[in-house]
């Protein structure tokens, strides 16, 4: 994997926790919410992909929803990967 690769997944993983933080939710929170839009997935796989930063780019906005963010600024994103 080339380094850049892992700066972008290093930066979703970074992006999903941080948002999660925000809202003190749980893995089990998450996935409640993503259940809610249809989105069927294990706490334990949710867990992994996220921790390994391996999320598509329908789930993370998938995810996006289910904790109801409703502001990620660009700008949030181009630092978590600037920052490594």
């Amino acid at each position: 994997m080339t380094q850049s690769r892992k700066h972008w997944k290093r930066a979703v993983y970074k992006i999903i926790k941080a948002e999660m933080a925000k809202r003190f939710m749980t893995f089990e929170e998450v996935c409640e919410g993503l259940a809610m839009f249809d989105v069927k997935m294990g706490v334990s796989d949710l867990r992994s992909r996220v921790s390994k930063g391996n999320v598509s780019a329908h789930l993370f906005i998938a995810l996006m929803r289910a904790m109801r963010v409703t502001n990620l600024p660009i700008e949030d994103i181009y630092f978590e990967v600037s920052d490594e």
